[in-house]
């Protein structure tokens, strides 16, 4: 259960460390890719992709995991352009 804490932790650290930066400005982290897809789609309004690619066992179903816990916290914060009262 600790272990839960900890990780829980580190992500909302590392959520607000990578929210709203610039790709080129941080380190490779499936966080900036995500980043970089999410201010895409909010400034031009079109369907963003991400494909994960990889062998078995490579890890892809944990970072799509990630990728969506970021995208739930930047677009649920309250500077974020898109929030619950918006969304149609």
């Amino acid at each position: 259960m600790l272990f839960k804490f900890y990780l829980t932790f580190y992500f909302s650290q590392v959520i607000q460390m990578f929210h709203g930066c610039k790709q080129e400005d941080m380190p490779p982290h499936i966080f900036a890719l995500v980043q970089t897809a999410y201010r895409n789609l909010l400034a031009t309004r079109v369907d963003q992709s991400i494909v994960m690619l990889g062998h078995s066992g490579s890890g892809k179903s944990t970072c799509m995991k990630h990728a969506l816990q970021y995208l739930c916290a930047a677009s649920t914060s309250q500077n974020s352009a898109v929030n619950g009262n918006n969304l149609h």
